[in-house]
């Protein structure tokens, strides 16, 4: 069954099971199952009519529009290293890219800081985030380090409707983007 999530611009948060979603992301704040982070991260499959089917992967479809899911990767206050829990996420997030539905996929991996710190140090501190869950990703799940892309946002893009020095903020999101152009 698949879970369709309604975000109205006047809403700033909805809750969802063990997710939340603001700004078009859907955002766990529990380890989800390997089958729920997989789904979720997989593009819909669109079907023509009188259109003859071919095989091939919707990451590859010339109507891909990325999908934008955000996991609880904490960090320890001006730290990039991966915690325990971390590390859980990371290898649930490497189980998941390594399934043969998300194989031919490619990802972006987007580092987020709260409103704590200068702007400059935060935009640092989350590519140094970024670039850890990557290389974990990498050296932990064996992912091609040409599927993968770490980008820091620092405090460029927090979610709305929670509070800017909130841990939620704090966070590293992973956007399929189909095939890097």
């Amino acid at each position: 069954m698949k879970h369709h999530l309604l975000i109205y611009p006047s809403i700033f948060l909805l809750a969802f099971g063990n997710a939340y979603a603001a700004d078009d992301v859907k955002m766990y704040d529990k380890i989800p199952s390997k089958a729920e982070l997989i789904a979720d991260l997989m593009p819909p499959v669109t079907r023509g009519i009188g259109i003859k089917s071919v095989r091939t992967s919707p990451c590859r479809a010339s109507t891909f529009k990325a999908i934008t899911v955000g996991i609880a990767i904490h960090f320890k206050v001006n730290s990039s290293e991966l915690t325990k829990k971390a590390r859980e996420f990371a290898d649930l997030l490497g189980d998941a890219l390594s399934a043969d539905q998300l194989r031919d996929c490619d990802f972006e991996i987007e580092g987020h800081t709260d409103s704590s710190g200068s702007k400059e140090y935060n935009k640092k501190l989350s590519k140094m985030r970024a670039n850890a869950v990557a290389r974990y990703l990498i050296n932990h799940h064996s992912i091609s380090p040409t599927r993968l892309k770490a980008i820091g946002y620092g405090e460029d893009r927090l979610l709305s409707g929670i509070y800017s020095r909130s841990a939620k903020q704090r966070r590293v999101q992973v956007k399929n983007v189909g095939r890097f152009r």
